[in-house]
């Protein structure tokens, strides 16, 4: 089979793949995996991947499915941050969304893949309701859940004290 320029697409998209599967994966490594059989869905089906509207968009559609469907025969994992070489230029790019790994960690996996097209990917309400394939109101919604799921694990337990000021001046 011809690849009739799938090679020079993986070039110029690898990276973007790559960073999007490390904030839906577990760690590097089943980034990696994510990224692999997402393009191999991809070569499969590169007569109608390179003829889409937007082969991007149709390759995000495709890693994120997977992620999907990887998601959906799995129990959920605590996050662990990937070891790796500095040297290598693939993780450099990737480091700066390290944070964004643990904060998705134990969502929805819907719910990851919305926050992580919006805000690693600055995508678009309508561009993420057609990669999830649901209404944008649907995307909005998982946003905003997502979101809100966040904010409620990282607020700060009240402390003894301030639960005791609090008793203290409402006497």
């Amino acid at each position: 089979m011809a690849d009739n320029g799938f090679a020079d697409f993986v070039s110029d998209q690898s990276q973007q793949l790559l960073r999007l599967a490390v904030v839906l994966s577990r760690g590097h490594q089943d980034a990696e995996d994510l990224c692999q059989d997402a393009l191999l869905r991809a070569y499969k089906n590169w007569s109608r991947v390179s003829v889409a509207k937007s082969p991007p968009a149709y390759m995000r559609r495709i890693l994120v499915n997977e992620h999907l469907r990887r998601a959906s025969r799995r129990v959920p994992e605590p996050v662990v941050a990937p070891e790796r070489p500095a040297e290598e230029p693939g993780y450099l790019e990737v480091d700066g969304h390290a944070a964004s790994v643990g904060l998705l960690t134990g969502l929805p996996a819907k719910q990851q893949a919305a926050l992580a097209l919006r805000y690693l990917e600055d995508r678009s309400y309508p561009e993420i309701a057609a990669v999830l394939r649901c209404r944008e109101s649907t995307a909005r919604t998982l946003v905003r859940r997502g979101l809100r799921a966040i904010q409620d694990r990282s607020a700060p337990e009240d402390s003894e004290t301030e639960r005791d000021q609090a008793g203290r001046s409402a006497r």
